[in-house]
Formats: structure tokens, C-alpha cells, sequence
């Protein structure tokens, strides 16, 4: 209870408003920037569950442990373009690109978060 309050304490001296918003300073990362990801990132659960829920049931197992996620099942030499497999899973066009949307703030968080934000053109942003 006492770092608690401590960190409550300097969180108010400092002017913060929430409780991760030090972090996101010291992290040179823009707490909207976080906040948009978490909540990307929130709405799209149902493709990972259903991932793993497929996938377990190529191993015939109703739900795959923790260390089994990884394992591989066979290979495909299947390339799609990204339009291509957005039409293959029946994806709209506004749901392509939200999709595509998610994806560069994931790209640009990354490279924020390696320090090379500042090489990222116009180009790799199309």
C-alpha cells in the first residue's frame, strides 16, 4: 500500500492523469498512440481465438496448452497479396482497412519503439 500511495502521490505532483501515463513519457510514446492500439488490438481477439481454436483441432485436442501453441502443422507454399486474402476471407472493403489501418499503427509504434520512427517514408506508410 505504501508504493502505492507514494506512486499516486507523484503521479499527482507531476500532473498525470492516469497511472501509466509516467511510462508512456519516459517511453517517448504518446499515451492516444497506446490507447489506440490497446483497443485495436481489444477488437480483434475473436481472430486469435479463433486461430487456436482451429488449430487445436488439427491436433485433435479441444484446447491447446500454453507450450503448444508454436507447434508447427505442415507447410504451405500459398503467397496472397493482401487484397487477395481479404477477399478469400470474405473480409468487407471498410473491414480491409481498418485492418490495414491497425496494421500501420502496430508498424509505427515498433519503430517508435526502436528509435527509427524518423526513418519511416511516405512510402512505406501507403
Amino acid at each position: 500500500n505504501a508504493v502505492y500511495l507514494n506512486k499516486k502521490i507523484d503521479d499527482e505532483l507531476r500532473g498525470f492523469s492516469r497511472p501509466d501515463e509516467s511510462r508512456h513519457l519516459s517511453d517517448d510514446i504518446p499515451t492516444k498512440a497506446v490507447d489506440a492500439l490497446l483497443e485495436s488490438v481489444s477488437q480483434e481477439n475473436k481472430i486469435a481465438n479463433d486461430y487456436y481454436a482451429l488449430k487445436a483441432q488439427l491436433f485433435g485436442k479441444k484446447k491447446l496448452k500454453y507450450h503448444e501453441r508454436n507447434l508447427v502443422y505442415g507447410k504451405l507454399d500459398l503467397a496472397f497479396s493482401y487484397k487477395e486474402a481479404c477477399v478469400k476471407a470474405g473480409c468487407s472493403e471498410k473491414e480491409a482497412e481498418r485492418f490495414a489501418y491497425n496494421l500501420l499503427i502496430l508498424k509505427i509504434m515498433l519503430r517508435w519503439q526502436d528509435g527509427i520512427v524518423n526513418t519511416l517514408t511516405k512510402r512505406e506508410c501507403a
